[in-house]
């Protein structure tokens, strides 16, 4: 019991990793002591299968030392920082133009090796608008990325609707790409608090449509759940 309420945690904390390999350690117990499947927990199946849903479905967010593709990822984003520091100072300090366009590019090609393999890598896709940042400047990449949020909320706001234009894959990657505009830095200068909290509320919806966690019963829901209730007490009484 302790276990599932642990993993349950994990996962609603949308710690994945963690909430799949403590619930399947609980389920290796559970059927050890409860071989039949009529034995079966409902509730540890029911959110080791939430778990792993999400687990699949929110990719290498992070990626650990323990991760065989770790010394690689780690070598390429070494280079990008390099670069994209290179490329900083010469800016600052009005150096060659061309040795600044060569260290942009250098650091886009090694942030395009990581996110070709693992697309939703947060530090690669971060330093991917830091680039694009340095490109406009301050004022250009703020205004695009109030452009690139509204569009963002405009997807996830049909998906709410169960738009069927909205695939899947759209739903992933709007997700992933507004984790990415709160993570930036200095956003708070950039989007007002009432848009951070609509990202924040565009996010957990996606993540509801996408099962990864689970959504909360609206009036409707609750409003059904008391009938069948109510029709279930009164069946039970009429015996």
């Amino acid at each position: 019991e302790r276990q599932v309420n642990e993993g349950i945690a994990q996962y609603k904390s949308t710690d994945f990793s963690a909430a799949v390999a403590t619930l399947e350690k609980a389920k290796a117990q559970w059927d050890a002591a409860y071989p039949d499947p009529k034995d079966a927990n409902d509730t540890l199946e029911f959110y080791l299968g939430l778990a792993r849903s999400a687990k699949k479905l929110s990719g290498r967010r992070e990626i650990t030392r323990t991760d065989p593709i770790y010394q690689d990822v780690r070598g390429f984003m070494t280079q990008a920082e390099l670069s994209y520091n290179d490329a900083v100072s010469l800016k600052k300090t009005s150096g060659s133009p061309e040795e600044y366009r060569k260290n942009l590019e250098a650091a886009k090609s090694s942030v395009e090796a990581i996110t070709t393999a693992v697309p939703e890598y947060r530090e690669a896709r971060l330093m991917d608008l830091k680039i694009t940042r340095l490109e406009q400047g301050e004022e250009r990449f703020a205004a695009s990325l109030q452009q690139l949020v509204q569009e963002a909320l405009r997807k996830a706001n049909l998906a709410k609707a169960r738009d069927p234009s909205i695939t899947e894959v759209t739903m992933r990657d709007t997700r992933l790409a507004l984790l990415d505009y709160l993570d930036i830095e200095g956003v708070n200068r950039i989007l007002s608090a009432a848009v951070r909290d609509q990202i924040r509320a565009a996010i957990v919806v996606l993540e509801e449509r996408l099962g990864m966690r689970v959504a909360k019963p609206g009036a409707a829901d609750i409003q059904r759940a008391r009938t069948l209730y109510n029709e279930a007490r009164a069946l039970y009484n009429a015996d």
